[in-house]
């Protein structure tokens, strides 16, 4: 068996007992995926992708699994010639109202790793109500799958009412997409005659069962691009294109948080050659800078075609701060306009930019032939550390084939160009004070700026909560001491910073404040962690560059809002940006 179709069985000191139970979860799971029948015997019964092979980490011994903090992928990506490049998990956690750590490492692994992808099970709690999906499928880089019947046991254009539904914490559209999971036959551990009888005994039911056949469906994405049916390589995004609406016993619509993006359905995906009359454009991998965008058109031009137009937007989002309430770090924007009519749609049902998601799709229904469409994708806001974003996009419709349009998409250079700089302030801490909190003034000189994110010395790790001065200006004596004249701009709960020691800075938030500061103007800034581990020097000075300059320090230590605060900053840094449009951005 382990020569024919495992290609390396894993486990961790920790767990693992390289035995399925009677009837066993992984059994069943992986055959979904990769199952084909010896000897060719009962070939409707072999799984979404017979011909692959699987490399499997054993989690459990007995009843008893591992903790998901665990790293269990990672020697997915290590060790061997023949990384897998889909990996596919049926478990999870309950659902927690935060951005955990075990999000935080799975979206770190993805994002480090784009060549893979990560399919997960919604979980089984969609009884109970919405906002019940758990990681590793509420994490922003992970495809979460839900449920619905299947065509022998209910109709699959159904959801399941045990499928765990979103949104999560942050507010992201979950799960991703649905397929088949209800009474599912697949292989039976324990069972050694490779009987195709009693199938019975081999049903089973949840979204553990429905991931699996996504996992395999996306092994047949990889292999149409890779033999070349789209000069191409395989694209997030295709999974997302052809899925389609289905029902509850409740009135339900595209991008609720019972369906996300609908059923799968491949047929309505790829076109095939001789048996499809709709065309598909793909890009893949492609990279955008803070402010760029890039652009193609597409002519509507097939008659015998009455398929919707569909585009997806996706990429693999950089980890964000644990317990962030708004998680997401790299903003990219799709958008497609009408060329004749100048009509502008936006992703994800919305009528403006999604700032939320990372996976962002516009169907466009009823195409007639003579429309032509602009597809746009914009990097409108990029986090701290981060200069470029790579993106996968897919396109649907009645339009010519791939052949007929750009090889590569067009590059648009911005009206005003934004740009991401780091002032790294020099107040060395050879006299420092620890404080509750610190306050200081940045002011925009030639050109606006948006105030992304800090970097500062904490002792310890704490949840750091950042305030702006309710007008601009440096502050003055009495706003130092004055609480009620601050608005707060971090997470009712702050954003949660690891703390590297009193001569180290750490960066937070992982993803932008964007607060903007018009050319000329300053907004001062107090940051506190509650307790007096912060740190800061006790010399006044102005540090600055082209575009900022920071005004530290006015005064002695303060009583603010039962905090001993100092007017001062540290060594450390501003990540701003400069160049933002004042007019058209929204910020804090």
């Amino acid at each position: 068996m382990s020569r024919r179709k495992i290609l390396r069985y894993d486990s961790d000191s920790e767990g693992g007992d390289f035995v399925d139970m009677v009837n066993g979860h992984g059994t069943h799971v992986s055959a979904t995926i990769v199952g084909s029948h010896v000897n060719g015997l009962g070939q409707s019964k072999e799984g979404i992708a017979p011909a692959a092979r699987a490399h499997f980490f054993d989690i459990c011994t007995g009843n008893r699994c591992l903790s998901p903090h665990k790293h269990w992928f990672d020697s997915f990506t290590s060790g061997t010639s023949e990384t897998p490049k889909v990996a596919s998990a049926s478990w999870g956690t309950v659902y927690l109202p935060t951005y955990d750590w075990t999000c935080y490492n799975y979206d770190k692994l993805v994002s480090e790793h784009p060549d893979l992808l990560l399919v997960s099970s919604a979980g089984n709690n969609g009884d109970r109500g919405f906002s019940t999906i758990g990681a590793p499928a509420s994490c922003k880089n992970v495809l979460a799958v839900g449920a619905t019947f299947n065509a022998f046991f209910g109709p699959t254009s159904y959801v399941a009412s045990f499928s765990s539904r979103g949104p999560t914490s942050d507010g992201r559209i979950k799960p991703d997409i649905l397929a088949p999971g209800y009474k599912l036959s697949s292989a039976i551990a324990g069972r050694h005659d490779c009987s195709i009888e009693d199938a019975e005994s081999g049903l089973k039911a949840g979204t553990s069962m429905a991931a699996p056949v996504i996992s395999g469906a996306a092994l047949l994405i990889r292999q149409y691009f890779e033999e070349g049916y789209y000069p191409s390589q395989f694209q997030q995004g295709v999974m997302h294109a052809g899925s389609g609406t289905v029902k509850m016993d409740e009135a339900l619509s595209e991008y609720d948080n019972s369906q996300g993006f609908g059923a799968a359905n491949l047929l309505l995906s790829l076109p095939i050659k001789n048996h499809s009359n709709f065309g598909v454009y793909v890009r893949n991998d492609e990279t955008l800078r803070f402010g760029q965008s890039h652009s193609v058109e597409i002519d509507i031009d097939q008659k015998e075609c009455n398929l919707d137009f569909s585009v997806t937007l996706a990429w693999y989002d950089p980890p964000s701060s644990v317990g962030c309430t708004s998680c997401l770090v790299n903003d990219l924007d799709l958008l497609v306009e009408d060329i004749l009519t100048s009509k502008r749609f936006y992703p994800n049902g919305r009528s403006k930019p999604d700032r939320v998601n990372n996976v962002e799709r516009i169907r466009i229904k009823n195409t007639s032939p003579g429309r032509r469409l602009r597809i746009t994708v914009a990097a409108t806001l990029l986090g701290p550390k981060h200069n470029t974003q790579n993106y996968s996009l897919v396109a649907t419709g009645c339009f010519v084939s791939p052949d007929q349009l750009p090889a590569e998409p067009a590059l648009s250079k911005p009206s005003s160009v934004v740009s991401q700089h780091q002032l790294t302030t020099s107040y060395r801490l050879m006299n420092y004070q620890k404080v509750g909190g610190i306050m200081f003034s940045v002011k925009a000189k030639l050109k606006a700026v948006s105030i992304n994110s800090f970097a500062l010395p904490l002792e310890e790790n704490a949840k750091v909560y950042v305030y702006k001065l309710g007008k601009t200006g440096i502050f003055s004596k009495a706003d130092a001491s004055n609480s009620s004249a601050w608005v707060v701009i971090s997470p009712p709960g702050g954003f949660a910073v690891n703390a590297t020691g009193t001569f180290n800075t750490t960066v937070f938030p992982s993803q932008s404040l964007q607060v903007l500061i018009p050319k000329g103007s300053t907004q001062s800034f107090y940051i506190t962690s509650g307790e007096r581990n912060m740190v800061c020097s006790t010399r006044q000075s102005i540090e600055g560059d082209e575009n900022i300059e920071v005004h530290a320090g006015i005064g002695k230590n303060k009583l603010f809002d039962g905090r001993t605060i100092r007017p001062c900053f540290s060594e450390g840094a501003v990540i701003y940006s400069a160049g933002v449009d004042e007019e058209s951005t929204i910020f804090y």
